[in-house]
């Protein structure tokens, strides 16, 4: 298979629901062509993923604010009210309890967009996590001026760190999307 088909098949693959009759079309003349299939393959893609986006730009934008300014925000509020519970210095299970509990703001948020967009908790979840990281990176060089190298979240070694974040991020989705199925009506086709 060569690389030109590969990139035909994405474009399929990635696009809109409502471009199915272009896609069709564009797919029979790209199996036609004896020339410029990489370049006809490229075209395809490439317009595919701005209609992609074009149709998806609400839903990142608002996992990305949401990640970006709400986490934060909230995090900020939860931590100066659980701060002031704590101990000044936790250690065992109390510092274990206390960063665990500091990442119930990103949970609720997670299990809201998870509610709102029930049909995709696992692009939910890695998406967060991805702006979740280009968030602290960007708040410890820029705001902080501070280069501490590796952030370890959850003061955990690399990437158990992560994989723990994800898991939040994941588990909040798939919360609020098992929510929005149970308890949200379905909408009767007439």
């Amino acid at each position: 298979m060569a690389i030109s088909d590969l990139i035909m098949k994405m474009a399929v693959a990635t696009s809109p629901k409502d471009r199915t009759d272009w896609t069709t079309a564009m797919a029979a003349e790209f199996a036609a062509l004896k020339t410029g299939r990489v370049n006809w393959a490229l075209g395809c893609f490439l317009t595919t993923i701005v209609w992609r986006l074009r149709a998806e730009s609400l839903y990142l934008l608002v996992v990305m604010t949401t990640v970006v300014v709400a986490v934060p925000v909230l995090s900020i509020l939860f931590d100066l009210v659980w701060m002031n519970i704590l101990p000044r210095h936790p250690t065992g299970f109390v510092r274990l309890a206390s960063y665990v509990l500091a990442w119930v703001p990103t949970l609720l948020l997670s299990f809201i967009l998870g509610l709102w967009r029930p049909d995709r908790p696992l692009k939910t979840g890695v998406l967060a996590l991805l702006a979740s990281i280009a968030d602290a990176y960007l708040t410890f060089h820029f705001v902080m001026h501070a280069d501490f190298g590796y952030i370890h979240f959850m003061d955990l070694p690399p990437i158990a760190g992560e994989l723990a974040a994800l898991g939040y991020f994941l588990g909040g989705a798939w919360l609020g999307a098992a929510a929005h199925k149970a308890f949200m009506p379905r909408r009767q086709v007439v």
